[in-house]
């Protein structure tokens, strides 16, 4: 009566003996940590290091900073590319704005924008695209790029890859369709994925891009609180996470602009920053 008993033990002995435990790695800068996904059982240790917060006590906004664990380059390679920032020996920086395309606050952001000659990068929302197709475009003439920041804001490690697949097809393809052009650069939303996921975007000849400062503009800080965090936190390679949803977002940008050229910055679009293509093939 106790054999089955003594095979089962047997069997779990053995099962714990040869299964890799499931890890995670979150690595935006903001966060960065190992973590133990919910789902996918596939995600394997990378080693990699963690990140830090930079207090900044006059603002209430949060920037942060990678730790000296990252490499210096700030790209790290997983089966495919992931970046929070571009090369330090130029004062370049770029902007880039998540969540969007909004009706109400995107038109103005753009307006900010052409008005001071600045290009940048949105991180667009695939179910908020698809109501915007007209934005979309003016985006895209208005000689922006287009990034993918998923079509359900929902976090890749929650996600099985056929999942993530699928937003990341929802979004391209509604870019294309308004635009005909399909971005390779990829937001993970919250800045979180299993590094798994990593070379399944470089397959797809896609890159992971993250940032370096969080505006936090969708915290409550006031525009000139924002506008003075991410001033003093941007370095040379910058790259500058705002929300072109937010009304913080358009009071705070012209002081952002007006503060990173008194310290000497050129602002760009990712792709001239990373050195990296915006787009990939269409379908």
């Amino acid at each position: 009566m106790r054999r089955p008993l003594l095979l089962a033990s047997a069997l779990a002995v053995v099962m714990a003996a040869t299964t890799i435990q499931p890890v995670c790695l979150d690595l935006a800068p903001t966060m960065a940590r190992w973590t133990t996904p919910p789902l996918d059982p596939l995600h394997t240790s990378t080693g990699l290091g963690t990140a830090v917060r930079v207090p900044l006590p006059a603002a209430t906004a949060e920037i942060t900073t990678p730790s000296a664990d990252v490499p210096s380059t700030d790209e790290i390679e997983l089966g495919g590319r992931v970046l929070h920032r571009g090369p330090s020996e130029i004062r370049e920086v770029a902007l880039s704005f998540d969540d969007g395309p909004s009706s109400v606050y995107t038109p103005r952001v753009l307006r900010i924008l052409r008005e001071r000659g600045v290009r940048a990068t949105f991180f667009v929302l695939g179910r908020a695209a698809e109501r915007e197709p007209d934005l979309l475009a003016a985006i895209a003439a208005a000689g922006h790029d287009f990034g993918n920041h998923g079509y359900s804001h929902t976090s890749f490690r929650s996600l099985y890859p056929s999942q993530i697949e699928d937003e990341l097809d929802r979004t391209a393809d509604t870019v294309e369709l308004a635009t005909a052009l399909r971005p390779r650069f990829v937001r993970p939303p919250y800045g979180r994925f299993p590094p798994s996921s990593v070379e399944l975007m470089g397959r797809r000849g896609e890159d992971v891009v993250l940032w370096s400062v969080d505006a936090a503009d969708w915290t409550g800080a006031t525009p000139a609180e924002v506008a003075e965090a991410v001033v003093r936190a941007t370095i040379p390679g910058g790259v500058i996470l705002l929300h072109d949803t937010e009304p913080t977002t358009v009071a705070a940008l012209p002081l952002v602009l007006d503060g990173l050229a008194r310290r000497g910055f050129r602002v760009v679009d990712l792709a001239e920053l990373l050195g990296r293509p915006a787009y990939g093939e269409t379908r």
